[in-house]
């Protein structure tokens, strides 16, 4: 029997949202469904004079011809000269949906609070580019970071990694990397926000989530773990791919996870976090009770979307 139960804030919010949409059936149609309730945010939404955003276009370690955008954001007015700390960050989408440019109402106030300077990747996506492409530019864009430090006036021994879902999980496979290819000065933090981390994850139609509403199914994520691996569930996946997978934990960054309790992710989640503090890695996590996957996004106004950017900020002035 579960007692699980919809926030009262939460669900407030979700009675007044329009009915969701037919479950798409390939991962193009669900590419399309995401962006669709992505893409409001590039028409509603105008980055501030208080902050710069630029695109800036680095090459691709083995492909010298091609580039990936990254987003940069920083303080119009830095409050002084000195190197600032940095974060690499991966949007959300299922690896197979989104854009850079849908996160900068998270990152802007983000900018605004600690004078960091962001990085938004615009990594390429499955199925068109399938792992490990969409890892490997996160990387690159990490590497890229650290090598300009010194133009950018970022400290490198500051620089973190900072993900949502689908991002969170690229951002632990890249600091899987980092660890694993002797990056130096290694990765300050890393700050996992309700991520996608194993390919296992699955739900039966009779589970207690299963009956509640979800803005990301265990179909969708079936769909999406499909086009970004080929499969899922096969034993020879890469912990790169699928953080979860990781045979050790110990000499990742400081790590902050937070993620709703009727999110799909929530038992991955948990793991992970138990699985760095088993291998003696700092480990900050937050499970918030009657909330889904992107309760921030859905209903940002709410008690518990304000705690939970509190203690991101929190977390993120720990650089």
């Amino acid at each position: 029997m579960s007692n699980l139960t919809l926030d009262p804030d939460f669900a407030r919010v979700l009675a007044i949202l329009p009915a969701p949409p037919p479950q798409p059936t390939t991962a193009l149609s669900l590419r399309a469904q995401i962006n669709a309730g992505f893409n409001p945010i590039l028409t509603s939404y105008t980055v501030p004079p208080s902050v710069i955003e630029t695109v800036i276009h680095i090459p691709i370690p083995s492909s010298p011809d091609t580039t990936i955008a990254l987003h940069r954001f920083t303080p119009s007015t830095p409050p002084s000269s000195a190197p600032t700390a940095a974060v690499v960050y991966a949007h959300g989408g299922g690896m197979i949906a989104g854009a850079a440019a849908h996160s900068r109402p998270a990152l802007v106030p983000l900018v605004l609070a600690t004078s960091a300077t962001f990085y938004s990747v615009e990594y390429r996506l499955a199925p068109e580019y399938p792992f490990p492409t969409p890892v490997e530019d996160v990387y690159t864009a990490l590497e890229w970071v650290r090598d300009h430090a010194a133009d950018e006036n970022i400290d490198p021994s500051r620089i973190g990694l900072v993900g949502d879902s689908a991002g969170g999980g690229l951002a632990a496979g890249a600091a899987l990397m980092a660890r694993d290819r002797a990056f130096t000065p290694p990765v300050a933090k890393l700050v996992l926000i309700y991520p996608m981390l194993d390919d296992r994850t699955s739900i039966p139609p009779d589970h207690p989530l299963a009956a509640l509403p979800m803005i990301w199914t265990d179909a969708s994520n079936k769909l999406a773990w499909a086009a970004y691996l080929g499969t899922s569930g096969d034993e020879e996946v890469s912990p790169y791919a699928a953080p979860a997978r990781a045979g050790s934990f110990a000499g990742l960054p400081r790590t902050y996870i937070d993620c709703g309790g009727l999110d799909l992710f929530r038992d991955e989640n948990l793991a992970f976090a138990a699985g760095l503090a088993r291998a003696n890695v700092e480990v900050e996590m937050h499970l918030y009770p009657g909330v889904g996957h992107g309760f921030d996004f859905l209903a940002p106004g709410t008690p518990v979307a304000r705690a939970a950017a509190e203690n991101r900020l929190r977390a993120l002035k720990r650089l």
